[in-house]
């Protein structure tokens, strides 16, 4: 498929979202999954290896019905995965077992104007413009503060003037000229 990322349909599986992590030459082929993870699928809550067997299984579904059976017969040959239950982190959520998934943010620009005058700059996926909430916000606020702090640096370069530069060794040479 040509998406870099897309939403999936949650009755055939725990993931909501997939994205392409592959690297750009392809050397490594990757999908990261946001996941929910039902009450009911007791095995997926507590396994790591069950839950990304689901997530395979799901894939496999979608790609058979975007008719992609060379990938939907690779999903299961995947050799490494890694779960990272975030709900379950201190400082990501107060619910360890969450049952809804709660809608990304809408922009909201106060997030995204420098403090201080343009001293402090705030850079999160929740500070974009464009896709607060997600990775594609994450990057753009990357870069929209890099923008500024380049900006900001730029500003600090002394302006050029028309200045005359005397070269101290012909000196000499000058104040002969001129008497």
């Amino acid at each position: 498929l040509e998406s870099s990322n897309m939403g999936l349909p949650q009755q055939h599986g725990p993931a909501f979202q997939v994205y392409d992590s592959s690297t750009k030459d392809q050397s490594v082929s990757a999908l990261t999954f946001f996941t929910l993870v039902k009450p009911s699928e007791k095995e997926a809550l507590k396994s790591d290896e069950a839950l990304a067997k689901q997530c395979a299984e799901q894939m496999a579904k979608v790609w058979t019905y975007f008719r992609q059976s060379e990938y939907a017969n690779q999903a299961f040959y995947y050799t490494k995965f890694h779960v990272q239950r975030w709900p379950m982190e201190k400082w990501i959520s107060e619910d360890d077992k969450p049952t809804t998934i709660h809608p990304h943010p809408h922009p909201m620009r106060a997030l995204s104007e420098p403090e201080w005058d343009g001293l402090l700059e705030f850079a999160g996926s929740e500070t974009d413009r464009q896709s607060p909430g997600v990775m594609e916000g994450a990057v753009g606020a990357a870069r929209r503060v890099l923008q500024s702090l380049e900006s900001f640096v730029e500003s600090l370069k002394p302006e050029r003037s028309n200045v005359c530069v005397v070269d101290s060794t012909k000196a000499g040479e000058l104040s002969d000229q001129t008497a």
